[in-house]
């Protein structure tokens, strides 16, 4: 059984009800009781539970059937076809980031929500000509998954989902969900790998106890077992969830004394997969999904699957060397005898970890992620393409290389011998991000 959560927007008085017969759920949102979507109304139904416009349902059917590429450029088409937005700048401190970028983002005017972003590190010396946007971006996406922030938690297999029963204001996913669809506008690629259910929730899709796997595996199987159990009257559990030791929640009317039997056992597992995948982050996911649609409408994801979708805010996490290096532009700098040194370079990086590659990227883009189409679609901050390059410098004693991230280039001095450029390319990565200086 599964089941499509029905969001409308951020009401602080959602309530759920229960249909036994069918054992869904409907969401009573702003007084009004609406219909359980079923799987089947996604065709012509958007996230929203708006009808998408006519013209849109026979090309939408196409462009699902389509390859990721085509749909790729078609939604970068509709990005292409947005009238020229203004700039939005932002100036947060480092020391702030998280708290200053959230107070900025949720306090951004709604004719702003779609304007370019410029940031500016106060206190810093560096302008903004693309790289101090990617640091933005990636550093700021970390300090959101950090534990201390309280916002995500990382589930089994290192994804993300919105921690359960937050204490943080619900205004703050608001601005995580603004974020992620500034970051597809500003054409960025983020770290930011949310579970599987976080991505249907975004899509709109069906959920179900398979889902359940992707945040706790444990649950998952215990889940399973009591759907399946012939003696689930042994287990003695009613139709409650213990938040905390102080907090019982009853997944429907009356739960505390409805004992769970072989006649319920599988209303039981369908309401606790919803509580488990909607119910106690259903105000979080609210507020993320209205931040994220006030920047870009539903039916530019629509053709996208979950797994496309992944692709598409965080771009590819393995970082290849071939596809690097065949995409990197050398200047013309090098001589025959300098080549050497460019041989050595490409030698360090294939001997790192996929980590490791990751930060010598952050430190030459600004972003530890590949766009979606790898090494060849990195742009500068307008949205033109500009390849990675390496340009040589005379090498002085004591000398890292440098970078310019706005145009995705590492100054890479002309190193005496093998050991030395490695040991000069182990110093920078063992670095932290904050003492880059990113232009």
């Amino acid at each position: 059984m599964s089941f499509i959560p029905h969001v409308v927007r951020p009401r602080a008085d959602v309530e759920i009800a229960i249909d036994t017969e069918t054992a869904q759920a409907a969401l009573e949102l702003e007084l009004t009781i609406l219909r359980v979507r079923q799987p089947h109304d996604g065709a012509a139904m958007s996230l929203l539970g708006t009808p998408w416009p006519a013209w849109f349902v026979p090309q939408l059917a196409a462009l699902q059937a389509s390859s990721f590429s085509t749909k790729y450029l078609w939604f970068l088409s509709q990005l292409d076809a947005l009238p020229s937005a203004s700039i939005a700048k932002l100036s947060v401190h480092r020391g702030k980031l998280l708290d200053g970028s959230m107070r900025l983002l949720e306090q951004l005017p709604l004719q702003q929500l779609c304007a370019q972003t410029r940031i500016e590190l106060i206190g810093e010396i560096g302008v903004d000509a693309g790289g101090l946007q990617r640091e933005w971006y990636t550093m700021l996406t970390q300090a959101i998954l950090d534990e201390s922030a309280g916002l995500f938690v990382a589930t089994d297999n290192y994804k993300y989902t919105i921690a359960p029963h937050s204490s943080v204001r619900p205004a703050r996913y608001r601005c995580v969900g603004r974020l992620l669809g500034r970051a597809l506008l500003d054409g960025q690629v983020l770290p930011f790998h949310l579970c599987t259910p976080m991505y249907k929730l975004l899509l709109g899709l069906p959920l179900s106890l398979l889902d359940v796997q992707f945040m706790d595996q444990q649950l998952y199987k215990s889940l399973l077992y009591v759907q399946t159990t012939p003696d689930v009257a042994a287990l003695c559990l009613d139709f409650t969830v213990a938040m905390d030791a102080q907090h019982v929640v009853p997944l429907v009317p009356g739960g505390e004394t409805m004992a769970v039997t072989v006649d319920n056992q599988a209303l039981y597992v369908q309401v606790m997969t919803e509580y488990i995948l909607f119910g106690r982050i259903q105000r979080q996911v609210e507020h993320f999904l209205a931040g994220f649609f006030e920047v870009l409408p539903p039916e530019w994801l629509a053709p996208f699957d979950y797994k496309e979708l992944e692709l598409l805010l965080c771009g590819i996490a393995d970082i290849s060397v071939d596809d690097w290096k065949q995409y990197t532009s050398v200047s013309a700098v090098f001589t025959t005898t300098d080549a050497i040194v460019l041989s050595w370079f490409w030698d360090a990086v294939a001997n790192m970890t996929n980590t490791e590659r990751a930060k010598l990227l952050q430190f030459a883009t600004g972003s530890t992620h590949v766009p979606v189409q790898g090494f060849k679609g990195l742009t500068s901050t307008d949205g033109r393409l500009c390849p990675f390059s390496i340009k040589a410098i005379e090498y002085e004693p004591g000398m890292l290389p440098r970078s310019h991230a706005c145009f995705n280039r590492i100054d890479l001095p002309v190193y005496p011998s093998r050991d030395e450029l490695n040991a000069a390319l182990q110093l920078l990565l063992q670095m932290d991000m904050t003492e880059f200086a990113l232009v």
